[in-house]
């Protein structure tokens, strides 16, 4: 099996190398149907930009396996932690306006929080968007709650009494409480919900009209359920899709790859984004929220995500205007997206 990867691989880059754009379009939908039976995927749409532009975008499969519709580059995916990355994009937006600053302390904002260490109040917005709070991760997402009440993240940090697991700055600490804190933070500066500032300050902006943050906002005919299998290796649809809004600034945004290639375009073309590329200097693949990479010689950043029931990554190479999205509803063999992300990307910038 291994062998056969390496050559199916080979030929692929082979191929690209001399193809037209046409023959190099349908060497892509023939790679990636392979890849999704390969990987036994329910469902899987892949957008491509090239160039600033839309290059390629499709789905395959299915949106759910006992009512097959067809997924398309418009089916509405859950994105997990892909979030992070919109929702590091608002609170850049709130330094940008300096209505908040990347060293401002948790002192210094009206949080309400409840403190059970106070070295808490020293911890900066930069240290919470590169995962060096010290705060814990979450346990326990509570996704069957599916709690869609506008006070539903308040009420989240008012019954927590936080605590760390080190000193805020010493090391790096995956956290996605400190991501669902970060949107507390937008919603008390904006003094309006978190979904709303993101909508109108970060979506709209990239003509996301369908991503949201909510999920009983995007449209019954466009959503594709949640897929895992049971202990018996068969595949199942899950009962309970992955929607809580006291996670929205960590796990929530809803969105598909037509949306997504649209926000890249817009992401790479603005001089804004410059500043998330900057390692960090206490973890060197992190930056603002970003998590970097090294691919076919050049750097890239963007984010994997998943929860129950989805898989997903995006990835960006700014300087060559290059980006890859990957989304499934499937929450096994994710090693599909590093196999499929890393080839495509090769590929892209090889030709």
């Amino acid at each position: 099996m291994q062998f056969k990867f390496i050559d199916c691989t080979f030929l692929f880059f082979l191929f690209l190398s001399v193809a037209s754009y046409s023959q190099q379009q349908n060497a892509i939908e023939k790679y990636l149907q392979q890849k999704q039976e390969e990987y036994q995927l329910p469902g899987l749409a892949v957008g491509i930009v090239k160039n600033g532009q839309v290059y390629f975008q499709t789905g395959y499969g299915v949106t759910n396996i006992h009512f097959p519709k067809q997924v398309t580059e418009y089916s509405v995916f859950h994105t997990g932690s892909v979030s992070k990355l919109f929702t590091a994009q608002a609170i850049l937006k709130l330094v940008e306006a300096k209505k908040i600053g990347l060293d401002t302390q948790l002192a210094a904002l009206d949080l309400g929080l409840r403190l059970k260490d106070k070295q808490i109040s020293k911890v900066t917005i930069r240290q919470l968007l590169e995962h060096q709070s010290g705060l814990p991760d979450v346990w326990g997402y509570n996704w069957r709650r599916q709690d869609t009440d506008s006070l539903a993240l308040q009420h989240y940090f008012s019954k927590k009494k936080l605590k760390l697991k080190t000193s805020p700055g010493e090391e790096y600490r995956y956290s996605n409480l400190g991501y669902d804190l970060l949107a507390l933070i937008v919603q008390q500066v904006e003094e309006e919900s978190f979904e709303t500032f993101v909508k109108r300050e970060v979506l709209k902006p990239a003509n996301m009209s369908t991503a949201d943050f909510r999920y009983f906002a995007i449209s019954e005919d466009m959503r594709v359920s949640p897929h895992t299998k049971n202990l018996l290796g068969k595949v199942k649809v899950r009962k309970i899709y992955p929607y809580t809004r006291e996670h929205a600034g960590s796990s929530t945004l809803n969105s598909n790859v037509d949306e997504l290639c649209k926000w890249m375009i817009q992401f790479m073309n603005d001089p804004f984004h410059q500043q998330f590329l900057v390692p960090s200097p206490v973890y060197a693949y992190n930056s603002l929220g970003f998590q970097l990479f090294r691919v076919g010689g050049k750097d890239g950043f963007g984010h994997y995500g998943g929860d129950k029931g989805f898989r997903s990554f995006l990835m960006m190479v700014p300087s060559e205007e290059t980006g890859i999205v990957l989304l499934s509803n499937a929450d096994f063999n994710e090693d599909f997206r590093q196999d499929i992300g890393f080839t495509l990307m090769k590929s892209l910038l090889n030709h």
